[in-house]
């Protein structure tokens, strides 16, 4: 795509794809907005910073390249950490992305220049608004496309060293692996789009240990067997791990569903082939030879018990 084609794109000038491209209607989650860090302050007059640090309008007039941020601080080693970014504007352009890097990124390299800035060294890593993740100047698919609306989760393992991606509280699955713990990572936003914004709405670190990994395992069953734990903690995870647990839009099996599932095969047309009633019931198998649905008698043999028994009745 030539250069002044990339320009128009990225100022609105056709290819907006304002709704979100999820195809999902998603209400945001009941937790309280809790920031730990919020977006450094930039002298870039291409980049707006409000709301506390916590919102950002990439390119508030036009757009003539690619504009990073990153966060105020680096995230602590050996901790789990989860930010959270909303898409509050139109998602179109060359690209819009939510990822990390590493301090020797350099924010103001393409801010004349159009590209899909995360992930085109190996100092950075990304996820675009196509749905493809970026490293060291490859990428390849990973999910589905997102817009306006959405809300994009960013968990960042720097005890096992890999990165997963959330969209909508949904986990993604890993998207990278073999991150160097020891490293100062910092969470980055970019954009080449003209009035282009993205909102943190959460961020927190958690130390990993037994509590957090208990954490973990009680927050998926939280909603997937509903009062296996206590109500009091159900409200703790629910309030400080709520991006750990199962979205509410996913419902878990209906067991009265499947209990009957399981009746209606017990009533299957069986074929006896052993003399014991006992042994019959354990050995039954589906009769292929019925020719009416209504005729659903077992065969029986001729010197069983069962077969005894019916003879008796035809006498009587």
């Amino acid at each position: 795509m030539s250069a002044k084609k990339k320009q128009k794109l990225d100022n609105g000038g056709e290819e907006n794809n304002s709704p979100s491209k999820s195809g999902t209607s998603f209400s945001p989650p009941a937790h309280p907005d809790f920031t730990e860090w919020s977006w450094d302050v930039t002298h870039n007059p291409k980049i707006l910073v409000k709301n506390n640090g916590n919102r950002v309008m990439f390119n508030p007039s036009f757009s003539v390249g690619t504009q990073a941020i990153r966060g105020t601080s680096p995230l602590k080693h050996g901790y789990h950490h989860y930010y959270e970014v909303l898409m509050s504007t139109d998602v179109y352009g060359t690209d819009m992305m939510v990822g990390i890097g590493t301090g020797n990124v350099d924010l103001e390299k393409y801010t004349h220049t159009f590209v899909s800035f995360l992930g085109l060294d190996n100092e950075s890593y990304g996820l675009s608004y196509s749905g493809s993740i970026h490293h060291n100047g490859e990428f390849k698919p990973y999910a589905q496309t997102f817009g306006k609306g959405d809300r994009i989760g960013v968990h960042v393992n720097l005890w096992s060293g890999t990165l997963e991606y959330y969209l909508n509280s949904k986990p993604l699955g890993v998207a990278f692996t073999n991150l160097n713990p020891k490293i100062n990572y910092y969470p980055m936003i970019c954009s080449t789009s003209a009035r282009s914004g993205m909102t943190l709405t959460y961020s927190n670190s958690y130390k990993h240990n037994l509590q957090f990994n208990a954490i973990c395992k009680l927050a998926k069953q939280s909603l997937l067997v509903p009062g296996t734990i206590p109500p009091g903690l159900a409200v703790f995870i629910k309030n400080n791990f709520w991006w750990l647990q199962t979205p509410k839009n996913i419902k878990p099996p209906n067991p009265t569903t499947a209990k009957n599932f399981r009746r209606k095969k017990l009533v299957m047309p069986l074929d006896f082939d052993d003399s014991s009633d006992e042994e019959n019931a354990e050995t039954a198998k589906p009769n292929e030879n019925l020719e009416s649905a209504d005729d659903r008698r077992p065969s029986i043999s001729a010197d069983s018990p069962a077969s005894k028994r019916l003879r008796l009745r035809s006498l009587n």
